[in-house]
């Protein structure tokens, strides 16, 4: 296996050895390596590389993934490392180590901590945001509640599901720019 992505999970199972396997093959394949061709099993399994028992406390399980999987693309890391996994019971992802090359395509967020509280004006405070299920409403009433909930101090309102048939936030970020408010909180 050439980069590998290192998983940490914590395990709640009566055999965290064995929860683990089944942890690396379902993440990485989907399916039972026996049914998959010997190649991919190969080139393309997650591998255990230990467990770490600790009485009293969830077992410590690190896998290894080929980097590969995750196609340099934040959605198949997530999927990778979280994907039907995070569905079960008794499963917790811990920590992640990303190979070098990986993390450079990966950037991060856009904005960062800083730069949110640069645009919400808030240097040091909490910052305050709410998501907004505009469905059913029109642009106008969009805006109108956009500018009533930033007027009452938050900072930050994100635009959780668009009314049908338009583009994400376009028609309601113009809308609340025509409140006065900054399209930028929303």
């Amino acid at each position: 296996m050439g980069e590998v992505i290192t998983a940490v999970y914590e395990i709640s199972a009566e055999d965290p050895a064995g929860r683990a396997v089944q942890i690396a093959v379902e993440q990485s394949h989907e399916l039972p390596t026996e049914l998959a061709p010997g190649n991919a099993v190969r080139d393309s399994l997650g591998h255990v590389r230990s467990v770490l028992q600790r009485p009293g406390r969830p077992a410590l399980a690190t896998v290894d993934y080929p980097a590969d999987l995750a196609g340099a693309e934040l959605g198949q890391l997530l999927v990778l490392l979280l994907g039907n996994v995070s569905l079960q019971d008794g499963v917790r992802l811990a920590d992640v180590t990303l190979p070098a090359g990986l993390a450079a395509a990966l950037p991060g967020p856009r904005l960062g901590i800083a730069g949110v509280r640069a645009l919400a004006g808030e240097p040091g405070r909490a910052l305050l945001a709410t998501a907004l299920k505009p469905v059913g409403m029109t642009p106008q009433q969009l805006a109108g509640l956009a500018y009533d909930i930033a007027a009452g101090g938050l900072h930050i309102i994100k635009e959780d599901q668009g009314p049908p048939g338009t583009p994400p936030g376009l028609p309601q970020v113009r809308t609340v720019e025509a409140q006065g408010l900054p399209g930028s909180c929303f």
